[in-house]
């Protein structure tokens, strides 16, 4: 049964705002993208009033999908039921237009309908379709849809206009696991076959100019507001009629990308993307470790059965994520409440775990925050986003069954969203997907994101550790410090600080404080220079281990019994002495050699140089209690994490002993003395003249496995 209707505002007095648009399925990808687009150009161009007064009216089935919106002050963020037309009613009262983003549900005709009865209902003046390419292959079901709701649209409402979505870029973030973990990209398209890829982002520009045009979009039919000495053009949407959207009247545009590709061509930008990545970073993660180099993703003919089958198995992942309470205790009757009791009362004592971001600051920054998100979004597996402690959502996590911040992300696709990738898929196998329509430009005068920009920008998404990806299934929750590295040097944490003081703004995107870090040009700095290195280390790395505690402190709190680290730092860091167990994934000095020489294109003198200047691996196996070797083929290498994970799984009853916190402070003592007792590896080498004998003949080949490698 759907939900009754209920209004989110984040304030009391925002309902006094003027409505000038909604948006339906503001709980989906691709409707969270474009109101959020929406959002910021009534923030950016429109008269910047405190309260706004002018207000995006945000249609969503499940509030718990909105977090972002929730969160902005004008937006107005309505549970709709799809079951009761007039509660679709009372939501678009005195909204002049609508923005019809269909679901991609089998009720999506149904639905649609429901939306345009209340429009007629509210006499709502004009509606934005979003459809797809493809609707002139009415014999496919999914495509058959999109027709049936475009001539709903053309019949009931007098002003509309439509636009037509190519296949998205996005969507090749389903394809993230089979590139991790085959190193190939499928598709049920020949090699040769050209198509246009979409970025999502700029379908949503392509939205806002034809929701608002600007002085930008249309010089004769210009909107009321004053130009900066720059041409930026503030626009008093309250003052804006709909007779200056009539050029956008009776319209079908068809949004494709700047230029047509192929699936070799994707796979090459990928790989270029991959290697620009890797030497960006100098080699390394954004902690100062070496990235251990991939082989080049190839692209392969696959079948329409093996695509659905791969794409019907991410739901597989996913449901084994929500549904892994082999390392949680929060299902065992009475520890729920009892750690809901504990968390109540350690945010009173201490307040949030985690402060709330200052949104202004990266709002403000080059990326809007859209673009922001996407650094950790666009992500199948992973649980959360870093900022999620301040989320309305997690005020109360642990009601019934534990809440998930729902951040954008690309969740793995329902049925009928598998059913129209594949229809998409042999749409353009079918050659009928040849062209690129220019519409984009036409309405915005810009055009668009390539294969080349988009995977630079999403570039961190295919490049996982497999051995990372194995854990994660296992619901175990990975803590990965390459991504705290990044919280930290945002604008809104301390340490962002404490850099541009010592480094300057040159390190700053635009040179500008308050603007993104700039991290070719930090790169070029500290890399070389190891004093620099060290400084930057020295603030780095204590706000990347503060973001570690307090990670392990919130697991510990919800129940979880088992929490991995995912950190180069192993050494440097000194990590190794607070934690259980040390799991080292180890390759041979020839594979890591021969890695960097194929990824990078580098001579085997440069290539040797660059793993020179790291920690060789054979220190850090002296570190470890058990080791993974990479040294094989990937099933092998799961089946080796996967071991390994088996064999430090915690026993239910020590768990339950450590929320009692005499048993945790002997449990942490235990740890911390253990590894104290045990010494560090390399001052015992340095006394042990025999020990560092031995441990100098085996680093030429493979080194031995300690008692409890796999």
């Amino acid at each position: 049964m759907e939900p009754q209707t209920t209004i989110i505002t984040p304030q009391a007095n925002l309902a006094e705002a003027d409505p000038v648009l909604a948006i339906t399925a503001c709980d989906s990808y691709e409707g969270q993208i474009f109101a959020s687009k929406l959002a910021d150009y009534l923030q950016a161009h429109c008269s910047q009033d405190d309260p706004p007064k002018q207000q995006l009216i945000c249609l969503a089935r499940d509030l718990d999908k909105c977090c972002r919106l929730k969160m902005r002050s004008n937006c107005k963020v309505v549970q709709i039921s799809y079951d009761d037309v007039e509660s679709i009613s009372k939501a678009l009262g005195g909204v002049p237009t609508v923005v019809l983003v269909p679901e991609i549900e089998p009720q999506r005709v149904e639905w649609a309908g429901k939306v345009i009865d209340a429009m007629c209902q509210e006499k709502v003046a004009r509606c934005i379709l979003i459809s797809s390419i493809g609707t002139d292959a009415i014999e496919k079901e999914q495509f058959n849809r999109f027709v049936q709701v475009e001539e709903k649209v053309k019949e009931r409402v007098l002003r509309w206009t439509i636009l037509r979505e190519g296949l998205p870029f996005q969507a090749l973030l389903y394809w993230t696991k089979m590139i991790q973990d085959q190193k190939v990209l499928g598709m049920p398209i020949k090699r040769d076959i050209e198509f246009a890829p979409l970025d999502i982002n700029n379908l949503s520009d392509a939205l806002a100019s034809v929701s608002f045009p600007s002085k930008q979009s249309d010089q004769n039919d210009a909107a009321t507001g004053d130009a900066d000495s720059d041409g930026t053009m503030h626009v008093n949407i309250s003052r804006l009629t709909l007779d200056e959207t009539k050029r956008f009247d009776s319209q079908v545009y068809t949004i494709t990308g700047p230029a047509t590709v192929t699936g070799e061509v994707l796979v090459d930008k990928l790989n270029e993307a991959l290697v620009m990545k890797h030497k960006e970073e100098g080699g390394k993660s954004s902690v100062g470790q070496e990235i251990e180099t991939a082989d080049p993703i190839t692209y392969k003919e696959i079948t329409r059965d093996e695509l659905r089958e791969y794409l019907l198995k991410l739901h597989d992942t996913e449901k084994r994520l929500n549904e892994a309470h082999d390392y949680s205790l929060v299902d065992v009757p009475g520890i729920r409440g009892a750690i809901k009791l504990f968390q109540q009362a350690t945010d009173s004592a201490f307040g949030r775990l985690r402060p709330q971001r200052d949104l202004t600051a990266v709002s403000g920054s080059s990326h809007s925050s859209l673009t922001d998100w996407s650094d950790i979004d666009d992500d199948l597996t992973n649980e959360e986003s870093p900022d999620s402690h301040s989320c309305p959502c997690r005020s109360d996590a642990l009601d019934k069954k534990p809440k998930k911040c729902h951040r954008l992300r690309l969740r793995p696709p329902n049925d009928d969203e598998v059913d129209l990738i594949l229809d998409l898929m042999e749409y353009i196998g079918e050659g009928r997907a040849t062209f690129q329509s220019g519409d984009l430009e036409k309405i915005t005068g810009d055009q668009g994101t390539d294969a080349k920009g988009f995977f630079e920008k999403y570039a961190s998404n295919f490049r996982k550790s497999t051995v990372v990806s194995t854990i994660v299934t296992l619901g175990v929750p990975v803590i990965d410090c390459d991504k705290l590295a990044r919280i930290v040097v945002e604008p809104s944490h301390p340490a962002y600080k404490k850099l541009v003081d010592h480094f300057g703004t040159v390190i700053l995107q635009n040179q500008e404080f308050g603007q993104p870090l700039d991290r070719y040009k930090f790169g070029t700095i500290i890399f070389p220079d190891a004093a620099q290195r060290r400084v930057a280390n020295s603030i780095i790395h204590p706000a990347v281990r503060d973001e570690i505690l307090k990670r392990l402190f919130k697991y510990w709190v919800m129940g979880t019994s088992l929490v991995v680290i995912d950190v180069p730092l192993l050494l440097e860091g000194e990590l190794w002495r607070i934690v259980s167990d040390v799991i080292v994934v180890y390759c041979s000095p020839e594979m890591q050699l021969a890695r960097i020489q194929s990824r990078d294109g580098l001579s085997e003198e440069d290539a040797l140089a660059r793993i020179n200047a790291q920690r060789p691996l054979i220190e850090k196996v002296e570190y470890a209690d058990h080791v993974i070797y990479n040294t094989s083929d990937l099933e092998t290498l799961k089946e080796s994490t996967l071991k390994v994970m088996e064999t430090i799984k915690p026993n239910p009853f020590w768990t339950i002993m450590a929320y009692f916190p005499p048993f945790t402070l002997l449990m942490v003592a235990w740890v911390i003395g253990k590894r104290h007792l045990k010494g560090d590896p390399r001052k015992m080498k340095a006394k042990n003249k025999g020990s560092t004998a031995a441990a100098s003949s085996s680093s030429s080949s493979e080194p031995n496995p300690p008692a409890h490698a796999s």
